[in-house]
């Protein structure tokens, strides 16, 4: 799978494993801190817009608080009290996990929202993502 991580026998990752023209390759994290402060960078300006506000839920979980009426995400069906559980496929933990999956895309793409609702039903909904909002 793109993107799985390689770690030695002390636990610390080493290599995410990367396909290209259907080969395997390992490409080797050999400055660590460099990357991780790229990352980071790439991640925290916001270049899309979901139309959603999250509560802070003591669980963990991503639960949506309120939905921008003329947003994204209220176009494509999702209400306050859902919880984001996966996008594009990908589990989906926590803040950081949605910043970085959401990170990869820009405006005018559509990703895979896979949420579940209060009742306890789960659904995936297709979302076309919106240039980014200062306020919501």
């Amino acid at each position: 799978r793109e993107g799985t991580p390689v770690v030695n026998q002390r636990g610390e990752l080493v290599a995410l494993c990367s396909h290209a023209d259907g080969v395997a390759r390992l490409v080797q994290l050999a400055n660590l801190d460099e990357l991780q402060q790229a990352i980071a960078a790439y991640t925290s300006a916001a270049k899309v817009w979901l139309g959603i506000a999250l509560n802070d839920d003591p669980s963990g979980e991503l639960s949506i608080s309120a939905v921008e009426p003329a947003g994204p995400a209220a176009s494509a069906g999702v209400i306050s009290g859902d919880v984001i559980i996966t996008i594009d496929g990908s589990a989906i933990a926590n803040r950081q996990a949605l910043t970085t999956a959401l990170a990869i895309h820009v405006p005018g793409d559509v990703v895979q929202l896979g949420i579940r609702r209060s009742d306890g039903t789960s659904l995936t909904l297709a979302i076309t993502l919106a240039d980014p909002k200062t306020t919501m």
